[in-house]
């Protein structure tokens, strides 16, 4: 391996570690904001999906892993706080990131889901089992569960911080499956619904 690549893949390395810890950054505001609910305004779910691989794709290259956006029918604007829900949507493609093995497909689509929409977050990673689906979401289940693999405890309490995060944005997460795929729902209410 020539040196320049060398060089490239080192700063490629550090990139990597700085998302990482700016992230778990991001996760204590997170937490030190734990119940306060922020101002919510009209947004698009797929372009903050959009947004959100562009943040996350020196990682997803990083783990052999690609990201692929869709968009099932157009969809109204949601009504949510925006910082707050990118925190949320931000660590669900982080544990997705996480477990998903490599060379898969991370994928984000934007769909109708009852009387709101949601991104979903969809990878091959394990899948957590129905009962403890609830648990995954509040600290003390991802402390409890943290050495089971299909708890899918991750980095900064991602899931807890996600679930916390879409809270304050007005919003929820939900933890399923679909075609054996772990599939991670942000639902939000859409401005029709207002």
């Amino acid at each position: 391996m020539r040196s320049a690549d060398q060089a490239a893949d080192a700063l490629a390395d550090a990139q990597v570690s700085c998302k990482g810890l700016e992230h778990l950054i991001a996760n204590l505001d997170v937490l030190a904001n734990v119940g306060q609910r922020r101002k919510t305004e009209e947004a698009s779910l797929l372009g903050m999906a959009r947004s959100c691989v562009s943040r996350f794709e020196t990682q997803a290259r990083s783990s052999a892993l690609s990201f692929e956006v869709r968009a099932a029918e157009p969809l109204p604007d949601v009504v949510v706080a925006p910082m707050p829900f990118e925190r949320a949507l931000d660590n669900l493609v982080v544990d997705a990131l996480q477990h998903a093995p490599a060379r898969s497909v991370v994928r984000l689509s934007v769909q109708r889901h009852g009387d709101r929409a949601a991104i979903a977050v969809s990878d091959d990673g394990p899948v957590v089992p129905e009962e403890l689906r609830a648990a995954v979401l509040t600290a003390d289940g991802q402390a409890a569960h943290k050495k089971r693999i299909e708890s899918r405890y991750g980095r900064g309490l991602a899931l807890f911080c996600a679930a916390e995060a879409a809270r304050c944005a007005g919003a929820e997460v939900v933890v399923g499956e679909r075609g054996g795929r772990s599939v991670l729902l942000l639902l939000a209410p859409l401005t029709a619904a207002r």
